[in-house]
């Protein structure tokens, strides 16, 4: 097994629809575009130009049809699992759902579903991580925005 296989990607998208602010939409933020294509689909092309086959996306339930149509058919290659929780759920247990998937990963790459960074090198991330001998390594990102409206 190639050591990109043996990591497992978590994707947290339990949002129903993107309700903060001033411009509710009635699809998760996660499926908003950029670029004419939504945010999960950079997020996964990512992980697939890194070599990533294994993605667990844990979105709200009765959402899986959603998902299906707007990003699997554009990975047909990927191995995609689906599980669903209420999107009322805490990220916490967002993650464990996610983990219960995870069978024989050496690494675990998990992210929030509206979370997209271009520049993300998976790959040198993952050398970091090793050099390091990490048992965690994080990636913060600053953003720009006024928060005080969330």
């Amino acid at each position: 097994m190639s050591e990109n296989n043996r990591i497992h990607a978590i994707i947290i998208a339990h949002d129903e629809k993107w309700d903060h602010g001033e411009y509710p939409f009635d699809i998760p933020k996660c499926l908003l575009d950029i670029d004419k294509k939504p945010v999960l689909f950079h997020q996964i092309r990512i992980m697939s130009q890194a070599g990533i086959r294994r993605v667990t996306l844990v979105i709200a339930r009765n959402q899986t049809e959603l998902y299906q149509t707007n990003i699997a058919s554009l990975f047909p290659y990927m191995d995609i699992d689906y599980r669903e929780i209420e999107s009322t759920e805490k990220t916490g247990t967002a993650i464990r759902t996610g983990y219960e998937s995870v069978t024989d990963a050496e690494y675990l790459l998990i992210t929030n579903g509206d979370t997209y960074i271009p520049d993300l090198d998976i790959l040198d991330f993952l050398e970091y991580h090793k050099t390091n001998h990490a048992d965690w390594t994080f990636i913060l990102k600053y953003i720009r925005t006024n928060l005080e409206k969330f």
